[in-house]
């Protein structure tokens, strides 16, 4: 199954309003294995902001996700896949 931004909130997001979401990596059990918090933002934020969210989950990883912009949408003409995402990952302290 391809995984689009809509089903991602589906399947994984406590607050499919605001697109946060907390999932557990390397597990198929929940509440094991390794939290990470994933925001969903329709644009871009300011470092500032996103230090301060993940200062506020203290996971060990806060993931950001945007979707790309038109220019990354068209492809980077090297022939490789065209992102559909921008990701960003920020512990409590650091990006």
């Amino acid at each position: 199954m391809e995984i689009s931004c809509e089903n991602f909130l589906e399947l994984f997001c406590i607050d499919h309003d605001m697109g946060l979401c907390e999932v557990d990596a390397f597990t198929d059990t929940a509440f094991k294995g390794n939290p990470a918090a994933v925001c969903i933002l329709e644009e871009e934020r300011d470092e500032e902001w996103l230090q301060a969210v993940a200062r506020e989950f203290n996971f060990s990883e806060t993931c950001y996700l945007t979707g790309a912009s038109s220019s990354e949408l068209a492809g980077s003409g090297k022939g490789g896949p065209s992102p559909r995402f921008r990701l960003r990952w920020f512990t409590p302290v650091e990006e």
